[in-house]
């Protein structure tokens, strides 16, 4: 995200139709993700430490998920 939005500031040729397709494939890849780490979760038996990192990482993606389908759709 961070450098999504450098690139864009630096620069300034980009429109802002190429600026929102940038964010929605930066957020295209957090859906898988979280999938990912649901089923690392469900089927591998992880230990207590990773169970811990993911019971913060799971929230905290699908909030930003959230966060930008509504900034998304704010904007358009």
């Amino acid at each position: 995200m961070f450098y999504a939005r450098t690139w864009c500031i630096l620069n300034k040729k980009w429109e802002w139709e190429h600026i929102k397709v940038a964010y929605m494939a930066l957020f295209a890849f957090i859906v898988p993700m979280i999938i990912g780490q649901i089923l690392t979760l469900v089927l591998l038996s992880p230990n207590a430490a990773f169970v811990g990192e993911m019971m913060l990482e799971i929230p905290l993606e699908a909030g930003l998920l959230i966060l930008g389908i509504i900034g998304y759709l704010k904007q358009g």
